[in-house]
Parts: C-alpha cells; structure tokens; sequence
C-alpha cells in the first residue's frame, strides 16, 4: 500500500462475504462480531513508500477471502476500512508456492499461498 503521510497501516483477512467490519475492529485485528480475524498485521508506514503485508494464514485450494485495509496518521485520524477481494491458488501436491503481490483494491486474485498484499499506485486518504 502506498500511503499520503506517515502513519500505521492494520489489516483483517476474514471469510469471503462476511460483513465488513469497521475501522476501529480493524485496527483491533477483529472481524464484525468482535472475534478474532482469520489473520490481521499492523505496521508503520511512511509517506509516499510502498508498504506490502505478507501473511501465511490462508488454506491453499482456490478459497476466496476479503482483506480490509485501515491507515491511521499520527493525529489519530483513521480511514474508513477498504476491502480487497482476493482468492488462494488451487493446492498442488507437491508444489511450493512463493510470494506474489496483490495490486488495486477489487478483484484481484493470489496465485500463491504467501500472500503479499500491496495496492501499489494507490493513495489511502483520510
């Protein structure tokens, strides 16, 4: 993700179609009813540089999840949470999968199960 000033960024991975949750339980690493996501990060990130988030959380075999995406600056002001649809590979027997990157914010689909998430060119604004 690429960002327009210094802040932290925080991301949740729940199940394809779950209700979205909101800024404040991303950045809880929550999902909408308060438990815990199947996965969730958060980082520092700086202006104007790219920041990417791997995660190793998700089941191979062609499974659909959304990631929402918050960024809060250093007053305190945070985005409203931005969803990334994004799709494991089908499990190969045998295989071993790398990293792959995820750019935009719709529809985007991993090819591996090492997930990078990076909305590259995009700006997250307040």
């Amino acid at each position: 993700m690429k960002v327009n000033e210094a802040g932290t960024a925080y991301y949740v991975v729940v199940a394809d179609g779950a209700t979205a949750p909101s800024a404040a339980q991303v950045m809880a690493g929550k999902d909408s009813s308060g438990n815990a996501a199947l996965d969730a990060a958060n980082a520092a990130v700086t202006a104007n540089t790219e920041k990417s988030f791997v995660t190793k959380a998700l089941a191979a075999d062609a499974t659909a999840y959304d990631v929402y995406v918050v960024v809060k600056d250093a007053a305190g002001n945070a985005t409203a949470a931005s969803k990334v649809d994004v799709t494991t590979p089908v499990a190969v027997a045998g295989a071993t999968l790398g990293n792959v990157t995820i750019s935009g914010t719709k529809d985007a689909a991993i090819t591996a199960t090492d997930v990078v998430i990076t909305l590259a060119g995009d700006t997250i604004k307040e």
